[in-house]
């Protein structure tokens, strides 16, 4: 469910821009997470962790690194930060239990 939020942010954007080809960019990258996270449910739990531990970082280099992360305030990405250092945390905390 995190991830379809952290993707609906970028939906945000695409009602300021004007430019096309950038809002379509915006709008699969508002969707992947939603539709990795969702996916991730129908796999083996293992595998779910596995994706959900990669699927976290990607997001935010993803975010912090493109042109994304310009437009994102800084008290955002600090959030962010934290939130997939801590959920990252959790699910390789998880693995060796679903193992």
């Amino acid at each position: 469910m995190i991830l379809s939020f952290i993707g609906a942010v970028h939906w945000g954007f695409i009602l300021k821009t004007e430019q096309v080809e950038q809002a379509g960019k915006l709008l699969a990258i508002g969707v992947i997470p939603s539709l990795v996270g969702w996916g991730g449910l129908l796999l083996p739990p293992l595998y779910t962790l596995i994706l959900f531990t990669f699927a976290f970082p990607s997001l935010f280099v993803y975010e912090r690194f493109t042109q994304i992360g310009s437009l994102l305030p800084e008290w955002y990405m600090k959030l962010r930060l934290q939130l997939t250092i801590i959920v990252t945390l959790l699910h390789i905390v998880a693995l060796p239990g679903v193992a």
